[in-house]
């Protein structure tokens, strides 16, 4: 809705019915404004969350690394908000953002580590917040790109410890080059920061990853209206990374396609 001039507002709700744990009814409201004369964008949303475990939580069982299902498992719930701004500047050469976010969870599922095994159990209570930013420059007709950097903190507020695997940082840039009409070039950096993480036998219940750099490029052409030809490289330098811990991610892979949309 649009309630008058330069403001807008978004709002939902939504009730899930669980067999197993019961209905649960959550919302999400998001307005915004923007600012006569400076075109400053004001953002912001607030909202509540319910996610039931999933099948495998419950019940799937990994003997061989002692990692077991837990089906007394209950839903996560939380609360969270956000607010920022987003500012085009030069006439549109340039645009930056900044977001603040919290989000308090209820039932956080997290994994459990014992002296002789593991399993899912529900937090009690967990809190995570940051922030996000991105700076967007648009040069020309030909080149653009986009630099985001993403900062999080959490905390189980019952173990007064970081949770697993939710990385302090991670920094991605993009740069897109319009060759000439129809043929786009991306490429992207990401750069993820250290997490706290278990090795894979859960032999060591916590230990610092280290991060990591993926560089990836792909090529698209618009043969048509309805015909495209793509090929992309993923984590061209080939880079060794554990995401989690013990799971080795994926090498060089080069792809290749033709893309057809009918009307």
């Amino acid at each position: 809705t649009t309630p008058f001039a330069g403001a807008a507002l978004v709002a939902n709700i939504r009730h899930d019915a669980n067999d197993q744990f019961g209905g649960a009814t959550t919302f999400r409201v998001a307005p915004s404004y923007i600012v006569p004369g400076t075109g400053t964008r004001l953002k912001g949303s607030v909202g509540t969350g319910f996610k039931p475990p999933t099948l495998s939580q419950l019940y799937q069982d990994y003997p061989g690394f002692r990692f077991f299902g837990n089906p007394n498992l209950r839903p996560e719930e939380s609360f969270g908000f956000d607010g920022g701004f987003e500012q085009p500047l030069f006439d549109g050469f340039m645009t930056v953002d900044a977001t603040y976010y919290q989000t308090d969870f209820k039932n956080l599922i997290q994994t459990a580590y014992y002296p002789t095994f593991s399993t899912n159990v529900n937090v009690g209570q967990a809190t995570g917040y940051g922030t996000e930013s991105f700076v967007a420059l648009r040069l020309n007709e030909f080149w653009s790109g986009r630099l985001d950097w993403t900062t999080t903190v959490t905390k189980d507020e019952i173990a007064h410890q970081e949770l697993l695997r939710r990385p302090r940082n991670k920094v991605s840039a993009t740069a897109i080059w319009n060759l000439m009409p129809g043929l786009t070039m991306t490429g992207s950096l990401i750069v993820l920061g250290s997490f706290v993480d278990g090795n894979r036998d859960f032999s060591v219940p916590r230990l610092k990853a280290p991060g990591f750099t993926l560089v990836n490029l792909s090529v698209n052409y618009a043969w048509s209206e309805t015909l495209t030809v793509f090929g992309r490289i993923d984590n061209l330098f080939d880079q060794r990374y554990q995401n989690p811990t013990g799971f080795q991610g994926p090498g060089l892979a080069v792809y290749g396609g033709v893309r057809v949309t009918s009307f």
